[in-house]
């Protein structure tokens, strides 16, 4: 699934006008670079970079992450906490015809972007979901059997759709809990795949694959960050 993502070399396909690659975060000092850099070595970017913006979308974290951000994206943006707040103020901020959504704990590798917006030279297509893969067994296997089922999903770490096409959608709901994972995750990965595909047709491209980590499955600390955002937005209500 990734042999040809890694290839740096592949032959270039036409890109959209201007495409916008949107990263919300949050806390994510440690992971970001990794993100940043891989996004910033993509073979298309470097040969056209004046077809792509990153547009970096902050909900107040207390470490490096916006100084970090900052190094690499063209504009950094300050939102309340909730990713799906982040995402949707990037999108209305974005200049590009096709938003992009990545996530700052995964890796891409260098032939990610191109593989993944060449499907949009088809008018009729909305939206291209690519494919994810988790560095570590069993969930790599998880992964890979996820993928082969079917597309049912925007994966919210590598895929990508028409600017015009979110809106006509009326977005993400906002009003959904976004201090749970599995709630943010059912908003905009299997909802918005159900919106969008009214209005035209979403592919999915397993060769357009983006390493993310498992840290989900296995990090305490993330579970632990996720748990506190409930206990939060329990004591608010």
């Amino acid at each position: 699934m990734l042999r040809e993502a890694f290839n740096s070399h592949a032959p270039l396909y036409k890109m959209p006008r201007l495409a916008s690659i949107i990263l919300p975060t949050l806390n994510e000092e440690k992971n970001i670079h990794v993100a940043l850099t891989s996004l910033a070595g993509q073979n298309v970017r470097v040969a056209h970079p004046e077809r792509f913006e990153l547009i970096v979308v902050d909900s107040r974290s207390a470490d490096r992450t916006a100084e970090i951000a900052g190094r690499y994206a063209d504009r950094v943006y300050t939102a309340p906490r909730g990713k799906l707040t982040a995402r949707d103020l990037g999108v209305k901020a974005a200049k590009g015809e096709v938003v992009v959504a990545v996530d700052a704990d995964t890796y891409y590798p260098p032939n990610f972007l191109n593989l993944l917006l060449r499907h949009f030279q088809r008018p009729e297509v909305v939206a291209v979901a690519g494919a994810r893969t988790y560095p570590s067994y069993p969930h790599r296997y998880f992964s890979a059997w996820s993928n082969l089922l079917g597309i049912c999903r925007l994966n919210g770490q590598s895929s990508a759709f028409r600017r015009d096409a979110y809106f006509k959608t009326g977005g993400f709901n906002l009003a959904v809990n976004q201090f749970y994972g599995p709630n943010i995750q059912q908003e905009e990965e299997f909802n918005f795949y159900a919106k969008l595909s009214r209005f035209g047709k979403v592919v999915f491209d397993r060769k357009a694959a983006a390493i993310t980590s498992d840290r989900r499955f296995t990090d305490r600390e993330f579970q632990e960050q996720i748990a506190s955002g409930v206990r939060f937005k329990q004591r608010k209500n």
